[in-house]
């Protein structure tokens, strides 16, 4: 709960909307991922029934994988979509652009300016950190090529980078700020990976789930 030193009341209804807005956003999340995970594990079962042994461990761990993916796609790129009078509605117009931001920590400094009166403030700078961060616990635990730091921050950049410039196309607020945080999130995973290999117990699980 983010507490503001006005008065209790007040305190809990900020509570109340962080909390609000964070179900809200799973909800969507959950949405997409029931929609389109049937169809990943209906491609992936055709795929395994050519391959002579199957990694049960690493298939679940790849479906969390594209799960979540498909979760990060719907937050980021996918247009808002909705069914109405049993037509499908997408808000896909290039008409204009809400705003572009090309001035590092120009966003950043705003929020942490308001981070105790603004709960959209919070919910930004951990959303855009911690919605990022199992992306790069992820990939060096499925591709051993992925486990290291330089690479981790090639890919952070490119892949968020790709993301800002979509999101041009759909009426989204393009900030560089957003790809400094989402970069954050991602070495937050990255470290938090590299923590657990120290485990021999995880260490064997990555090696024995990893793609050639």
């Amino acid at each position: 709960m983010l507490y503001i030193k006005i008065n209790n009341e007040f305190e809990i209804r900020k509570g109340d909307v962080f909390m609000t807005l964070i179900i809200d956003y799973l909800l969507s999340m959950l949405k997409y991922s029931i929609v389109f995970t049937p169809i990943y594990i209906i491609f992936r079962i055709q795929y395994l029934k050519k391959v002579k042994t199957v990694n049960i461990y690493r298939e679940i761990t790849l479906l969390l994988f594209i799960i979540y993916l498909i979760s990060i796609a719907s937050q980021t790129i996918i247009p808002e979509w909705n069914i109405s009078n049993g037509r499908l509605h997408i808000n896909w117009r290039i008409d204009f652009i809400n705003q572009i931001n090309l001035i590092p920590f120009k966003t950043i400094g705003m929020y942490l300016t308001n981070i105790e009166t603004d709960i959209i403030a919070l919910y930004n700078i951990l959303g855009n950190t911690i919605l990022f961060s199992p992306f790069g616990a992820f990939l060096p635990m499925l591709w051993k090529k992925f486990d290291s730091l330089k690479r981790e921050l090639l890919i952070a950049f490119l892949i968020t980078s790709l993301i800002e410039c979509m999101q041009i196309f759909l009426n989204r607020t393009v900030d560089i700020d957003d790809i400094i945080l989402n970069i954050v999130g991602i070495i937050f995973g990255y470290a938090i990976f590299i923590i657990l290999k120290s485990s021999k117990k995880f260490l064997y699980f990555i090696n024995k789930i990893r793609f050639s």
